[in-house]
């Protein structure tokens, strides 16, 4: 007979306002002693980042959208999507604290007018030091996950998980092992410390001033020998590996990013798209694709001899020769001008084609030639795929 588990859930209430420079860990042991709820060995306390943020004094004052934005920025080490809106530039970015987070998971939510909150600085590092301060008080051996909120790619909705981890195991890795029907699991690899943090915040509120819950009934992954609190033993190495690396990330760009990249355009050089898709129209769609065609590199100095411009209302493209594109774009040692001319043509139309794709169009091209052999000019005529 397999084996019944009972999980009980419940937010801690009674915690104040926590201002900087707060001990959390006195806060939530006098609240758990006025709750007259003991810690147990093997408890799990989960604690909304923002309240270990604002501890550490991560508030930062800001004086309107640009600051929010170069904020995003600092605390980015790379851009993985980005959308345009009536407030400004909204980012999904690699942050500097390890996940890939809206806006660097800055918040403005339940902070001070003029402010925002800032990730604590290294979350496994203040998941250790709760830890160790709820083990100094309570005698108790818990795990400590510091939880944030996260949209997910591919779902609607957003949901909780360990940004920081001490004292749990944050994976649970099952390959190797054999399912019910005997067969071995080759690729299970389950992400134990953000379910936990998802289940934490069924029971946890922001709106009610709840933000910590008390997971109870899963001791079986909480690291046991509690009298050592060292960052990285076997066991117990933080929620860093929850974090994909770059090189194992298949998605590290939406597909309009990963179009720019390719043709080395560089963040923020030509506009990014609106976060509301209905709002843009076919000829914007169309200008913003020749922007993305037109700029970055390419390896062919035979691009720079045309310009292509938007021609019935968006419905096509025309791609001329550019004024005194022959004192513009020479001729390497050795290459005929018209075959640079016709070369530097087809990459040139290969760059709209790949711009449009990441606009959601297509095009199809012809090419008008003249007498002599050179090409004259193209038109692209755009459609919906």
């Amino acid at each position: 007979m397999t084996e019944s588990r009972l999980v009980s859930l419940f937010a801690l209430p009674g915690l104040p306002e926590i201002a900087a420079g707060d001990d959390l860990g006195m806060l939530l042991a006098r609240a758990l002693r006025d709750e007259r709820i003991e810690l147990r060995d093997g408890d799990i306390v989960a604690i909304a980042s923002k309240v270990v943020a604002k501890a550490e004094g991560r508030a930062v004052e800001i004086s309107g959208r640009a600051d929010h934005e170069g904020l995003v920025t600092e605390q980015s080490n790379r851009v993985v999507a980005e959308r345009l809106s009536a407030a400004g530039t909204t980012q999904v970015v690699r942050s500097k604290a390890g996940p890939v987070m809206a806006a660097a998971g800055i918040d403005t939510s339940n902070v001070e007018g003029g402010k925002v909150l800032l990730l604590p600085g290294d979350a496994d590092r203040s998941a250790r030091e709760l830890r160790r301060e709820l083990a100094g008080r309570t005698g108790a051996h818990v795990g400590v996950i510091v939880t944030d909120t996260a949209s997910r790619p591919w779902r609607v909705g957003v949901s909780d998980f360990a940004l920081g981890a001490a004292g749990v195991n944050v994976l649970d890795d099952l390959r190797g092992h054999a399912d019910s029907d005997g067969r071995t699991l080759k690729m299970t690899v389950r992400a134990l410390a953000d379910e936990l943090a998802g289940a934490a915040d069924l029971v946890k509120d922001k709106t009610l001033g709840l933000p910590v819950a008390l997971i109870r009934g899963l001791g079986t992954y909480v690291v046991q020998d509690a009298a050592e609190h060292d960052a990285g033993r076997p066991g117990d190495e933080g929620a860093a590996p929850l974090v994909r690396d770059d090189e194992d990330d298949w998605f590290r760009y939406g597909h309009v990013e990963a179009i720019r990249a390719a043709l080395g355009v560089r963040t923020g050089e030509v506009d990014s798209p609106p976060i509301d898709s209905g709002v843009d129209d076919l000829p914007s769609r169309v200008k913003r694709a020749i922007r993305v065609a037109s700029a970055g590199t390419s390896p062919l100095s035979g691009t720079a001899g045309w310009v292509m411009r938007p021609i019935a209302s968006g419905a096509a493209v025309r791609v001329t020769e550019a004024q005194h594109a022959a004192g513009l774009v020479k001729a390497p040692e050795g290459a005929h001008p018209m075959m640079v001319a016709t070369a530097g043509l087809g990459a040139l139309l290969q760059r709209l084609d790949a711009a449009l794709w990441a606009e959601d169009l297509r095009g199809d091209h012809v090419i008008d030639w003249r007498p002599d052999g050179l090409p004259d000019h193209a038109t692209v005529t755009i459609r919906l795929p």
